[in-house]
Formats: structure tokens, sequence, C-alpha cells
């Protein structure tokens, strides 16, 4: 789930969030600045029998319907303050993942087992954008206590974050030590060249003393200086390994490119026989739809279709 931890900090920093926990006002703000809908049960009562999901409304704290480039987050009024945000924060997941459709429902599957991972996925990406580990350890959330007391999730979802919290660190902390132990490896062996020489200096003086031994103990010398080369080498060599380590010391934020960002080089749009615009094929507002009609952007725009807004082929 690696990558759907990837993708949920990236839409995080794309809303400009910079404080924990998530307000109400500020979900509210990002599901219209996307040009999406909220909506809760006990208001939209109509438009779920309309839809035919009156059961499914019973069994469910939480949908989104998609229909043209309509996209709805129908939400149980029930629920409490933390539950709301969790469920909204998980159809948003559906949404920003890309999730397919069954009956227009985001994340639905008439295949159980891949629906399961579509509900997976999106809960991962709901409890990593409501509390994105690079925050909680920048604010200093650094407990399960801390991370429910200040409000960002509810007790059960903070202890899975905080576990992945401490699983971050483990992978951190064995590259710090082994570094620390390379550096002083690195001193135990400078520290070792100076004394040689140090000995090589007081040996020379001896020979001094004594002109008879000074042939053989020049012999030594040249011999102890061959041997601090060969020290030396060792030294740049460990010294290069160290600096290549930290260079190339695991970062915590990362880039990704979806599938959704490739362009498609075809002027080939598609069309649905009840709406008003064009979409790309690949676009999830025609994934799984029936009557699609392909012809290129200029007969698109002749017949009066405008453009999707998601797509934007």
């Amino acid at each position: 789930m690696e990558r759907i931890c990837i993708i949920a900090n990236d839409f995080f920093k794309k809303c400009g969030i910079k404080n924990l926990p998530i307000s109400q006002d500020k979900i509210n703000e990002i599901v219209k600045l996307n040009g999406w809908e909220l909506r809760y049960y006990s208001t939209s009562k109509s438009i779920i029998k309309r839809l035919e999901l009156e059961e499914y409304a019973k069994t469910h704290n939480g949908f989104t319907y998609t229909e043209d480039d309509s996209i709805i987050i129908f939400v149980r009024d029930e629920l409490n303050y933390l539950e709301k945000i969790n469920v909204i924060c998980h159809e948003i997941g559906h949404i920003v993942l890309g999730h397919t459709s069954c009956d227009g429902i985001l994340g639905k599957s008439k295949d159980k087992n891949y629906e399961n991972i579509l509900e997976k996925e999106a809960n991962t990406f709901s409890l990593e954008f409501q509390a994105p580990i690079f925050m909680l350890i920048q604010k200093k959330y650094d407990t399960a206590e801390k991370i429910f007391s200040a409000g960002i999730l509810d007790r059960n979802s903070a202890e899975i974050q905080y576990r992945k919290l401490l699983e971050r660190k483990d992978k951190l902390k064995p590259k710090h030590t082994f570094l620390k132990y390379k550096i002083g490896l690195s001193a135990t062996i400078l520290m070792s060249l100076m004394l040689l020489v140090l000995s090589i200096a007081l040996i020379k003086r001896q020979i001094a003393i004594d002109n008879k031994k000074s042939i053989q103990l020049e012999l030594i010398t040249i011999e102890l200086i061959e041997l601090t080369t060969e020290l030396e080498l060792i030294t740049e060599s460990t010294e290069s390994s160290t600096k290549l380590e930290v260079i190339t010391e695991p970062t915590t934020e990362s880039e990704i490119v979806t599938e959704s960002e490739s362009n498609y080089q075809s002027d080939k749009v598609i069309i649905t026989k009840s709406g008003k615009k064009y979409h790309l094929p690949n676009c999830f507002y025609v994934a799984n739809k029936t009557g699609l009609v392909e012809l290129s952007k200029e007969d698109a725009s002749e017949k009066g279709y405008t453009p999707c807004s998601k797509c934007n082929p």
C-alpha cells in the first residue's frame, strides 16, 4: 500500500493543508473546490430513492455516486464527528484513486474480491490523508494517545497510524547506526596512522645515534612508510563509502506519476447518450458504461458537447 500512501500525501499537499486535525470546514472546501457534491442521507431521500439505492444506503455509512460529470458523496447523518470525517475521506480516496464503479457507485464491483481490494485502498488513503506520517513526525504526534487526544483520528485508527510511524522509524534507525559505526572506524584508523608516523619520527631520531645501525633502521622505516600508504588508501576508501552512504540515505517523500497523467495522442473522444460532455477513452466517468459513441473532438464540439473538466480531453 506504499503507492496509496504516496498518492494520499501528494493530495494532502495539493490541498494546502498545514495543520492537523483536518476540520469539517476544510473537508467541505476540498469537496467544493474539486467540483464534487456532499449530501447527507436525511436531506437526500428523494435522490436516493430515484437512484434506487435505498437498500444500499441502509447498509453503508456513505457512498459516492457518479453519473456523467456529477460526483455526489452521500453520508449518514447519525455518525459522530470523526466518523463523518473518516467516511468522507474514504470516499475521496475512491475518487482520487480513480476506482471503477458498478451501478454508478465508486468502489463497488460484482467481483467481491476486487471490491475488497478497492475498499482496503480507500481505507489506507483515508488514514494517510487524515494523518500523514510525515506530518505526525513534524508536529511531534509521536504516540497513539497524542494522535487520538488531538482529535486527528479515533482511537483504533490512531493505533494503526502510530504503528506505521514506528515502522518508518525502524527502517531509518539501522541506517544511522551503520553510518555512526563507519565514521567511528575511520576516526580509529586516522588515529592509528598518527601514532605510526610519530613512531617513525622517534625511530629516525634513534637511528642518528648509531651510524652502524642506520642502514637496517632505514629499511624498517621504508617498510613502515609503505604500510602507512596502504592504511591511507584504506581510509580514503572508507571515507568515500561513508559519503556515499550519507548521500543515498532514504528520504521521506516521493513523487509518483499515475496512469491518469499520461496523455492520449488520439483526437478521438467518447460521449454518452444522456451526457453533455465529451471524455477521453480512459475517463472514469465513462468506465463500465454502455451505449458509448466515439467521434472526433471537432464533431463533438459541432454537436454542442463540451470537454469534461476532469479528464480534460
